[in-house]
């Protein structure tokens, strides 16, 4: 098995743009061990400045964050193949793959659409505010015990600064084609994802006419007819997910848990 640092790596668990993700294993003393995922930049972008002082961005934002929705970043370090992020494993699936078959019920998508406010509400709380910009399902995980967390902060940037486009296409509100980093964009980005999670498709019409109004809200084609807030946004998807409780549903995280197990990530390397 292939060392990175002080870790092992066990598999690759899939790639993106920056550099590969790894599951890992770390050992300490008295045979302690704790899993973990190791992302590294991709060898041949180690040759470009730019690509590496990203990395080492995205490190130093990401590894300041401290809450429960969001993956925690425990290590960065530099080996002889280059820098690496290490994080927390995460036993579950992406929010993608619970919903590459079947969409989640409203209420359970509204659940998961709070989650994802809260971690952005932190996000967007900090001084200065920190914008993800790459919010989609593929970068919300669901463990197998039916925690959400938000995950990849490869694109982030502070609010206000212009860095250029960046994003998935798909998932960028239209300020943020033209370079803009702003909270609201990320508003915009969790409404798609809502309506992804509750109809199946990123384009699908969302049932639920009370979850459709709230959706069609955060994806307003004017950054100012959206929620002021990702609080705002929690608050509101908190109290339709209270109000189905009332009405008899079955508790959101227990049926995220079943589908997460359903739907467990293929531990086969790739």
């Amino acid at each position: 098995m292939e060392r990175v640092g002080r870790y092992r790596l066990l598999w690759r668990l899939g790639a993106g743009g920056m550099g590969d993700v790894h599951r890992a294993r770390a050992y300490g003393a008295e045979g302690v061990v704790k899993d973990l995922c190791i992302k590294r930049i991709r060898s041949e972008r180690l040759t470009r400045r730019s690509a590496v002082a990203r990395f080492v961005e995205e490190a130093r934002m990401w590894a300041g964050l401290h809450h429960a929705n969001i993956v925690s970043v425990f290590d960065f370090g530099r080996s002889e193949d280059g820098y690496y992020l290490a994080m927390e494993w995460v036993d579950g699936v992406s929010a993608a793959a619970i919903v590459s078959d079947i969409p989640l019920p409203a209420d359970v998508a509204a659940h998961v659409g709070a989650e994802i406010a809260r971690a952005l509400e932190y996000a967007h709380g900090l001084a200065p505010p920190l914008v993800h910009r790459d919010v989609k399902p593929e970068n919300v995980l669901v463990s197998r015990g039916g925690d959400v967390k938000l995950t990849d902060f490869g694109v982030a940037a502070l609010a206000g600064s212009s860095t250029g486009a960046a994003g998935t296409p798909g998932y960028m509100a239209p300020e943020q084609l033209e370079g803009v980093a702003d909270i609201r964009s990320d508003i915009w980005a969790l409404g798609v994802v809502l309506k992804e999670l509750a109809s199946g498709d990123r384009l699908g019409h969302v049932e639920d006419e009370e979850l459709c109004v709230i959706a069609e809200a955060l994806t307003a084609a004017d950054p100012a007819a959206r929620p002021g807030s990702a609080s705002d946004v929690a608050n509101r998807l908190e109290a339709y997910v209270a109000r189905a409780r009332a009405a008899g549903s079955r508790s959101p995280r227990e049926q995220l848990a079943e589908r997460a197990l359903a739907f467990a990530l293929d531990t086969q390397p790739i």
